[in-house]
């Protein structure tokens, strides 16, 4: 089964909450305290047996308990599955949908499935030797004297058309119902480094439950041996017993119970227990216990490889809970931890599906845009989640850094910073920089403003894409006048624009165009002559006049072109192999002051600082 939305209703932090899901990985980020573990007990508590637990349940502002706490997921249900028809939903009986149900002193369990035309023969309410007997009377049968002998005469009626099943949420009479047919669930902790043993037991216990549910040649799907299943059939009967007597004996020390319910979960994989494990390396054999940190992490990342490996023998789904595994590992170790979980979901053989609470930027970079999840608090019940919305054009499959590097923008990034500022030249990202800094005094780093340079990006036009479908609100673009011209030949024109996604609102409040044509022509011809004397002395030892820059302006007919030509002609020898345009804007924006920024260039690092929420 791979889990496709995660529903949560009064779940400990959460009062509504729902999680989308895509594919086999999901990564949850978010400031502490923001609910991204709470997340993972969630999926823990809607697939294994656990009872209600007081911290499960939200606590209201009012200080009261917000019951019942619910946690609802749906599966696709895949070809591996053995789950029965009765518990299928969806047009082609694909889709699994479970609920659990959190009161005080309860945990009641919902599925989606058939519900009978008598609600009596629903399994909520056929149990009981008596009330099956007595209801298959009433419909002209002859009682089995086995409880599952029973439930095929139940199937039989239905045969007969004197049943009917319609899809309804139905309650199921014990978690032993369903929990066999479920994904098995792994946590792994940030701390678990440190127990090892732990993590060998489990690895250890998963190839125990892959020899003893083995695939049904003929079915292709996991099936307990016969043998185990006649003792699982031996040992519920010995434990009925035993807790039928157990209800007598506490009757006479109690006179008011009416009833005692247990439902023993019997788990055979669960017989398989480590001892004490020691390892050698290189001063003799020693308790995995004794040694250092350092030597417990390298062997618990050799441990998930090795788990990855036997992993590949497992015949039942496995949902894998990740809480911050990245803490306290270096870079190289991150980088292997990623490669291990990444290979986990890549391999639809090893039916594993991983969610993962991180900080690790090398992580949240290096992972699938539709795989992020971003959680942020609204207030103390309430939380909001946000996903990268994908570029319908363009090709962005797999990692956004792929792409982004060149641009300056990544995962990291594209959620947390507070504006983007976009150019389409190198004279731009080599020049704005330090003008922002001589304007306000902090950097564009600082103030957490991302220049993103398109011209350098052969993809720049899903890179912009994504930014206005995700930050639209806090994307601003400067660029040459002379793409609002129809017969440009630039790459980005209003009509570009347009297509993907600017209004015309948009154009009008988030775009600068400046210079007469282009970036390098909205400088003074004095702003642009202190550069060139500062950094590009002529040859012949006279000094660059305004009066060169002016009159080169007027025969120009791309300004940026002509004058670094100029400057390569008649500058010193050293300087120029030093004349491509970005050192010549970096040079003019390191020799002017405020009162030379041009107008148009001032007006839009304003606006994008705003936008980034300073005065």
């Amino acid at each position: 089964m791979l889990l496709k939305k995660l529903t949560l209703k009064n779940f400990r932090c959460y009062d509504e909450f729902a999680l989308p899901v895509d594919g086999r990985l999901s990564i949850l980020i978010g400031e502490n305290d923001c609910g991204k573990s709470v997340i993972l007990d969630a999926i823990h508590a809607l697939l294994s047996p656990q009872g209600c637990r007081d911290q499960d349940v939200r606590i209201t502002p009012k200080q009261k308990r917000a019951e019942p706490s619910c946690i609802t997921g749906e599966f696709v249900v895949e070809s591996h599955d053995a789950l029965p028809e009765e518990y299928r939903s969806g047009d082609n009986g694909n889709m699994f949908v479970i609920r659990r149900s959190f009161e005080k002193n309860a945990a009641k369990t919902f599925v989606v499935g058939y519900s009978y035309s008598d609600t009596r023969f629903d399994d909520s309410n056929f149990k009981g030797a008596d009330i099956q007997k007595n209801l298959l009377k009433e419909y002209g049968l002859k009682p089995a004297g086995k409880e599952l002998d029973r439930r095929a005469q139940r199937t039989e009626l239905i045969n007969q058309k004197k049943l009917t099943q319609t899809r309804a949420e139905i309650e199921l009479p014990s978690w032993n119902a369903v929990m066999p047919y479920l994904p098995r669930t792994e946590r792994i902790d940030s701390t678990e480094y440190r127990h090892p043993d732990a993590m060998i037991q489990r690895a250890l216990q998963s190839v125990v439950s892959n020899v003893i549910t083995p695939i049904d040649p003929k079915t292709g799907e996991p099936r307990e041996l016969a043998s185990l299943r006649t003792v699982r059939r031996k040992l519920k009967e010995r434990l009925d017993q035993e807790i039928s007597k157990a209800k007598t004996t506490l009757q006479v020390s109690h006179q008011r119970l009416r009833n005692l319910s247990i439902e023993p979960n019997i788990d055979f994989s669960r017989c398989l227990t480590t001892g004490n494990i020691a390892i050698d390396i290189g001063a003799g054999t020693h308790l995995i216990e004794s040694y250092g940190e350092g030597t417990k992490k390298r062997i618990w990342m050799g441990l998930l490889e090795w788990e990855r490996e036997t992993s590949g023998n497992f015949a039942q789904s496995v949902v894998r809970l990740y809480d911050e595994p990245d803490v306290n590992l270096h870079y190289e170790a991150q980088r292997e931890l990623f490669k291990t979980i990444f290979g986990l979901t890549a391999n639809d053989e090893l039916k594993m599906q991983c969610f993962v609470c991180t900080h690790s930027v090398f992580l949240i970079d290096r992972a699938p845009l539709n795989a992020i999840n971003l959680i942020k608090m609204k207030d103390e019940s309430r939380r909001s989640l946000t996903r990268v919305a994908t570029p319908e054009t363009g090709s962005i499959v797999g990692f956004l850094n792929d792409i982004g590097k060149s641009v300056g923008l990544t995962n990291t990034t594209l959620l947390y910073e507070r504006a983007f500022l976009s150019v389409e030249g190198e004279s731009e990202e080599a020049s704005i920089p330090i003008i922002y800094t001589e304007l306000y005094g902090t950097t564009m780093a600082e103030d957490g403003i991302v220049l993103i340079n398109l011209h350098s990006c052969s993809a720049w036009k899903s890179i912009l894409e994504l930014l206005l479908r995700n930050r639209i609100a806090v994307t601003y673009m400067l660029l040459d006048n002379d793409c609002r011209d129809i017969n440009s030949s630039a790459r980005l024109t209003k009509q570009e624009l347009s297509t993907i996604g600017c209004s015309a609102d948009y154009l009008s409040n988030n775009v600068t165009f400046i210079g007469t044509k282009e970036y390098e022509d909205a400088f003074s011809d004095a702003a642009i002559c202190t550069a060139l004397n500062n950094h590009y002395p002529l040859e012949n030892g006279d000094c660059w006049l305004p009066s060169d820059i002016a009159t080169l302006r007027l025969k120009s007919t791309k300004f940026s072109d002509d004058l670094r030509n100029e400057i390569r002609s008649r500058c010193i020898i050293r300087q120029r192999n030093n004349t491509r345009k970005p050192e010549i804007a970096r040079a003019i924006a390191a020799s002017m002051g405020r009162a030379d920024v041009p107008e148009d260039l001032r007006k839009a690092l304003s606006k994008v600082r705003r936008l980034a929420g300073y005065p």
